[in-house]
This record gives structure tokens, C-alpha cells and sequence, in this order.
């Protein structure tokens, strides 16, 4: 039988019945009600005209609600469209029109933008509103899920498109990226395996929903029927606070959202002796703060994963045995460590012809996991997957012992007198000055070079280190044409994307914007990865 989300779901209502799935906001929900909500809900759309391969969108704050659309749309083969609450109506609307979705449901505090959207799309769609008074034409959720009616078209599976995420991050038309059900599936075996998921423990949910590296733990609890406890937005003492109440065993996070926790005055005050197990990823991570993660939770099982949404999302992952206090000794500080089962990775050229250990290339990747294309763009989907692989627009290398390393963005690559420097090894050099509590490393113009190495760096409290003292640091560990030519410093924090990644695109703009757009590097598209 082809894989199907819906017949998880509803394996488990059976199995699992009244074991709890879900906790958001002090709301409860067993297997068995998610399976009955989802039902509800996926009757409701059918109500509405929805049918097999329509598109039902869903914007808003992370939520129940927006678990159950996750699969409601599928129940019926439809298929789900999560978007990011962070655009602007315009964009919302640009997503809405390059889906096709012929409904989008939102929450209160995104009802406005929805309408927004709505008056700005040159598509027409349905409002579903949850929490929020609606006007003409506009619908409630509660509406939708009252009076359920048996369920007229046969569920999606295997090959068919389960849910579309958009990368974020970009300039231009936006990009929907198309997962299945076999795609996600073969995601999740992968995830229990690399991150030793256990279905008796309580799982928490901090990232945004609208972004997969967060959302992956979503396809993975129906996966094995463990209970998820979702928080609407991070904020560190929530996450605190959450581990503390629901005596969390295991959670993901991106770097930026662990520092911040770290950063609480009373950290110490909370007990978090219930965690066992904690992954990271979505953007490289700074050594200092590394060893402060592993210091302050000796107890975890840490790992980093690497991942991109084409790939839905994880590609490889490096273990707990090399996140230990002495793990240093083992040469892997930094690395992204070795493939997952499902995946078969290799280091190319421009040529598409793989390079030696220990060279730098793009990274390519193939397996079950790999995403059916991009909506509607066939010549991009085609050059993103030209000779059966995904084409990451990674740049890395594998060591002697094929661990995976990355040396950052093909695209935020500087091109500096004919030399390629990744910005991702100077950054993690220059993290390890005492005075630097935060750097990036961009490219800017050069008449004699094209580019030259440019650091943007916030100083550490207290620390007032010199342009030439950083540069002089930097040439005691790396090539010349590898350091930093300028420094700026930045005393507002870095800007992030959706996914808490570095915005380099906006760290760039000062000092391209009197550059012709013809010599302008491209844009990194920083939201689409998670590493």
C-alpha cells in the first residue's frame, strides 16, 4: 500500500486513541480528536468546492489549528500551502497567486493581512478566519468544521503532493517548493532513526511552522505517536518554561534561538534535567557558542543537522559522540557530519564531476526525500535537479573519513582577485576572538579585485578590539586573501530571516547599491536552507 499521511493519522486514533498528540495553550488533543478534527475540517473544504489537487493556504502563528491543516486538505487529496506570517500583504498575495490556492485560512492576528492579500491577488480565493469577527464573503473555521459529511474523494498518497512551503529569503517570484507523502516519509524514518526518537516522550515545538526544519517534527510525531507540545512563537523563557511544565525530553532549535536562552539572567533557576536529546541546524553555528551549549547541557544528546526544504528537509547529520566536553579531540568541530540512510550525497565542480576528499565543490544530493520541483517554474526545477541530483548551492567538502563540512552559499561565495573564499571559515575564526560577540562576512566592491572580504562585527561587552588587531588575528590563522580587507561594526543584533538565519542580502545593500545591477553578486537565497 502507498504511504499516506491521512491513514497514519488515523492508524493512530486507532492505536493510540486517547494518548495526548497535541498541547498548545493549554488545549489538549488526542489522536483520535486530531483524526475526527482533521475529518471535520477536510468535510468542510469539501463543502466548499475543494477538491483532489486544489491548494488550501494557511498563515498564521503556530498553533493546533495549523497542525490539523498540515494534513486536512490530504484527507480529500488536496494539498496544503503553509505560509510565512512574517510577509507583507503584497507577498502573501504573490504566494497566493503563484500557488493557485483557491482558499487560505488564517488566524486573528494575520486576519488583516489575509484581507489585505485578498484586495491585492489577482487570483480570487476564500477567507477562513479562526478567533477573528469576519466581514462579507469571509468564513470562520468553527463554520467549516461543524456538521461533518462523509468525505467524497479518496485521500492523497505516495507520489502526490502533500504540503508546499516557500522559500524565504529571496528576490523575485517566490518559490514553492512541492513535497509528497513518500517524500516526507522517507524524512521522517530518517529523523528517528538519526535523532533516536522515542513515541513515549514529550517532544517541544519552537519554530515556525511555515518553515520545515521546525515543521519535520510534525511529520515525524504522526510518523511514531509521540505527543508534541507546540508554542505559538519563541521567546527563551517560554522555552524555559515549556521544558520546565511539560518536563520536555527532546526539541530542535536554530543557534540564534539557543543563545538567547542561554542569555536568560536565571537560566540556572529552571530545571531542565527532563531533556535528552537536542538537534540544531538551519545556519551555521559559532564555536564559542558551541562549547557554551555543550557546558550548559552535559546531559543532552546533541546533534547537528544539515538540511534544505528541496530535501524535506534533512540531509546529514553529526552525532551525540562528537558533541561531548572534550569533543574537540575528535576533529569533526563544525562538521555536518555523515549522510542519513536515505540519502546519497557527493562534492562536485561546475562540471557536475566529483571532486577529491577534502576539496571544496557544490554539494548534490539524491534520495526518497527529494522534492517533486518548484510550482509552476519547470526550467528552474529541471536546473535544480539537471542529471537526477539536488543541486544544494552549498559549497563543502568531506574529509579523509567522508564527514561533510560546509564552507557556505555557492552564491555568497567571494570572488576576491581570482581567489574563491567561503565566508563561513572566516566567521568562525573570527568568533573565536574574545572580542567579537558577533560577526558576518560579506563581499563588497573592489575596482582591483571585483570583491574584496568585508567583516561586520559586533563588539563583546566590554570589548573594544581594533580593525587591525582582528585583521592581525585572522592572519595568523588563514591565507591572506582569506582575511578581511575592512571591518565595520553593527551595534544592533544581525538581521534574520524567518528561519533566524543571517540576512546577508540586507547586510550587502549599503554597499552595492551604487554598483551597477551588472556586477552586483546574486543574492544568497538565505531562507531556503536549514544547516
Amino acid at each position: 500500500m502507498n504511504v499516506s499521511f491521512p491513514h497514519m493519522i488515523e492508524r493512530n486514533a486507532r492505536m493510540l486513541r486517547d494518548k495526548t498528540a497535541i498541547i498548545c495553550e493549554g488545549r489538549e488533543t488526542s489522536w483520535q480528536g486530531l483524526c475526527q478534527g482533521c475529518c471535520a475540517l477536510a468535510s468542510g473544504l469539501q463543502r466548499l468546492g475543494i477538491k483532489p489537487s486544489d491548494r488550501v493556504a494557511f498563515v498564521g502563528l503556530n498553533s493546533d489549528w495549523f497542525y490539523m491543516s498540515y494534513f486536512a486538505p490530504s484527507f480529500i487529496g488536496a494539498e496544503t500551502v503553509a505560509l510565512n506570517w512574517r510577509l507583507s500583504p503584497s507577498e502573501l498575495a504573490d504566494c497566493m497567486d503563484d500557488s493557485g490556492a483557491s482558499l487560505l485560512i488564517a488566524d486573528s492576528e494575520n486576519a488583516e493581512a489575509a484581507r489585505q492579500a485578498r484586495a491585492l491577488a489577482a487570483t480570487d480565493f476564500d477567507l477562513v478566519l479562526i478567533g477573528a469577527k469576519v466581514k462579507g464573503g469571509e468564513r470562520t473555521f468553527d463554520s467549516l468544521l461543524a456538521d461533518p459529511q462523509p468525505l467524497c474523494h479518496p485521500p492523497g498518497q505516495g507520489d502526490d503532493t502533500l504540503i508546499i512551503f516557500y522559500s524565504g529569503g529571496t528576490t523575485g517570484r517566490p518559490k514553492g517548493i512541492m513535497l509528497s507523502h513518500w517524500n516526507m516519509f522517507a524524512n521522517s524514518t530518517g529523523h528517528t532513526q538519526a535523532y533516536d526518537v522515542r513515541a513515549e516522550e514529550m517532544h517541544l515545538l519552537i519554530g515556525p511552522m511555515f518553515h520545515l526544519a521546525a515543521g519535520a517534527r510534525i511529520f515525524c510525531a504522526v510518523l511514531v505517536g509521540y505527543t508534541l507540545v507546540i508554542h505559538p512563537k519563541f521567546t527563551p523563557r517560554g522555552f524555559l518554561e515549556g521544558v520546565e511544565k511539560h518536563r520536555i525530553n527532546a526539541t530542535s532549535f536554530v543557534p540564534a534561538m539557543l543563545q538567547m536562552v542561554l542569555d536568560e539572567p536565571d537560566f540556572d533557576d529552571f530545571d531542565l534535567s527532563s531533556l535528552r536529546q537536542m538537534s540544531y541546524g538551519a545556519s551555521a553555528t559559532l564555536d564559542e557558542l558551541l562549547h557554551r551549549i555543550i557546558e550548559a547541557f552535559p546531559h543532552v544528546d546533541l546533534s547537528n543537522g544539515y538540511g534544505m526544504t528541496e530535501a524535506a528537509p534533512l540531509i546529514s547529520t553529526l552525532g551525540p559522540e562528537y558533541h561531548r566536553k572534550d569533543f574537540a579531540k575528535y576533529g569533526k568541530l563544525g562538521a555536518v557530519g555523515w549522510p542519513v540512510p536515505h540519502v546519497e550525497i557527493r562534492v562536485v565542480d561546475e562540471e557536475g564531476n566529483e571532486v577529491p576528499r577534502g576539496t571544496v565543490g557544490e554539494i548534490v544530493l539524491r534520495g526518497p526525500n527529494v522534492m517533486k520541483g518548484y510550482v509552476g517554474q519547470p526550467e528552474l526545477t529541471a536546473e535544480t535537479l539537471r542529471g537526477g541530483w539536488l543541486h544544494s548551492g552549498d559549497a563543502g567538502y568531506q574529509d579523509e573519513d567522508g564527514c561533510l563540512w560546509i564552507s557556505g552559499r555557492v552564491k555568497d561565495m567571494i570572488i576576491s582577485g581570482g581567489e574563491n573564499v567561503y565566508p563561513a571559515e572566516v566567521e568562525n575564526l573570527l568568533s573565536r576572538h574574545p572580542g567579537v560577540a558577533d560577526v558576518a562576512v560579506i563581499g563588497i566592491p573592489h575596482d582591483k579585485w571585483g570583491e574584496a572580504v568585508h567583516a561586520i562585527v559586533i563588539r563583546a561587552e566590554g570589548a573594544n578590539p581594533s580593525v587591525e588587531g582582528l585583521i592581525a588575528f585572522c592572519r595568523e590563522k588563514i591565507a591572506g586573501y582569506k582575511c578581511p580587507q575592512s571591518i565595520s561594526w553593527r551595534t544592533e543584533p544581525m538581521p534574520l530571516t524567518a528561519a533566524n538565519k543571517v540576512l546577508k542580502t540586507e547586510l550587502r545593500k549599503p554597499f552595492w547599491e551604487e554598483v551597477n545591477e551588472a556586477v552586483m553578486p546574486p543574492d544568497g537565497t538565505d531562507g531556503d536552507h536549514q544547516r
